[in-house]
């Protein structure tokens, strides 16, 4: 989407420090591309997805609910885990992006339903 670029930089830097790290773009929402998404994060252990809205009730955004739906059921599945940000047009750069990783790694993070991101805070 349209935090791509963002995202590839951020993850070109973690990978250059050792990091294990990538990040797969969604082009077209619909059809959804599952089967795309499926051979690229099929070997991750665990999975940011990063919306720019909020899905009230939904336990999450959009990307990751139909992330979780696209691996459901499936042996050795990567944990979605939801990161909103960017809401009211609040900037999302690279640090936003490392800082994402490093709370998905996180073990209590397994316990959040979704993460919310604000640019503005330090």
């Amino acid at each position: 989407g349209s935090i791509g670029e963002t995202a590839l930089s951020a993850a070109e830097e973690m990978r250059a420090e050792g990091r294990r790290v990538g990040v797969a773009r969604i082009r077209l929402w619909r059809p959804f591309p599952r089967q795309a998404l499926l051979r690229a994060l099929g070997g991750a252990r665990v999975v940011v997805a990063v919306d720019r809205m909020l899905s009230p009730g939904a336990g999450g955004g959009p990307v990751g609910a139909e992330l979780r739906a696209a691996f459901c059921g499936r042996p050795g599945a990567p944990e979605v885990r939801d990161a909103v940000a960017g809401l009211g047009g609040r900037e999302i750069n690279r640090q936003t992006f490392r800082g994402l990783v490093d709370q998905a790694l996180r073990p209590a993070a397994a316990d959040e339903v979704y993460t919310m991101v604000d640019g503005r805070a330090s």
